[in-house]
């Protein structure tokens, strides 16, 4: 009388062997068994290398074009000038004195204006963790550069748009918002 045992074939599904346990094989399972758990897969050394080849040479010609740095410069350039006005309407409002942002083509520069009370003094105003001169990197360009004076009501002295290359924010005077379009 033949054992049937059911065991799992390299695919995982339960295939009965009916020479496990007989005793033509003193209980070990069939050489067809043993064959079938010897059986490799994987990839071969000629695959690996036309992938790692292929991957190469995409990396190669088409990264670059995925990831301009001058975007990335615009993008950041434009996020820091937008953190420093919106920090310049701030300060004023918790100092209690005018606070005036400088964009021009090139840079921009925060500075502390004298109060008619004489407890505010005129100096210049650096960015918590970034020390100045906050000058534009190299291909960004400002547009639409003033002076906006922030009052200690957080009010800014006039409406401004300012553009750097794609990115635009806009101040509006009545409130001191400082919006992102």
């Amino acid at each position: 009388m033949k054992k049937h045992r059911f065991v799992l074939n390299p695919l995982g599904y339960p295939t009965p062997h009916d020479t496990w346990g007989s005793h033509r094989d003193n209980g070990k399972p069939s050489m067809q068994y043993q064959q079938d758990l010897s059986a490799q897969h994987g990839f071969t050394l000629t695959e690996l290398v036309t992938v790692i080849v292929i991957l190469g040479v995409l990396s190669v010609a088409a990264l670059p074009l995925w990831f301009n740095r001058t975007d990335f410069e615009q993008r950041g350039y434009f996020d820091e000038l937008l953190q420093a006005t919106r920090y310049a309407q701030k300060l004023a409002v918790a100092s209690n004195c005018n606070v005036q942002i400088t964009i021009n083509a090139a840079s921009f520069a925060l500075a502390f204006q004298s109060a008619p009370f004489g407890h505010c003094n005129n100096a210049n105003i650096e960015l918590p963790g970034k020390p100045g001169p906050y000058t534009a990197p190299a291909g960004v360009v400002i547009s639409g550069g003033t002076n906006i004076t922030f009052s200690p009501s957080g009010r800014a002295n006039t409406d401004a748009t300012i553009s750097v290359d794609t990115h635009s924010l806009r101040v509006y005077a009545a409130t001191g918002y400082v919006e992102r379009q």
